[in-house]
């Protein structure tokens, strides 16, 4: 719509003797051409989400495979222990039971408690 309000500016513009005559064929081709451009654009977009997706097959088959795991809850839970696992050797703020604060390596502080403690880690997650 946009682009249909510039061509009757031009074309009110013209008459006045302001702009110089374009032909509609000149126009018409410079239409085609953003066309043509935005059909390139999308078909790419389309082209890298499908890159995605087969990269996300491929990924979980692997993962299925390395760990020989059957179905796809299995490999959630095995992709949830790993996270965790990386997730306890960032440093974190650990707030005991007593209500102090510990800073550092997750590991390291877990044994100088001791004991059972609640763990508000630093990225929201609550480990016992």
């Amino acid at each position: 719509m946009a682009l249909m309000d510039i061509i009757k500016k031009i074309g009110n513009k013209r008459e006045e003797g302001n702009i110089p005559y374009i032909p509609k064929q000149v126009i018409d081709k410079r239409l085609d051409g953003l066309r043509r451009l935005k059909q390139v654009q999308d078909n790419e977009i389309e082209k890298e989400q499908l890159k995605i997706k087969i990269a996300d097959f491929n990924r979980e088959r692997t993962a299925r495979h390395l760990f020989g795991i059957k179905e796809k809850k299995e490999l959630l839970e095995k992709k949830r222990t790993i996270l965790s696992k990386i997730e306890t050797q960032k440093k974190v703020n650990i707030l005991n039971n007593e209500g102090s604060l510990l800073s550092g390596n997750l590991d390291n502080k877990k044994q100088e408690l001791k004991k059972p403690v609640n763990i508000l880690t630093n990225h929201g997650s609550f480990l016992r």
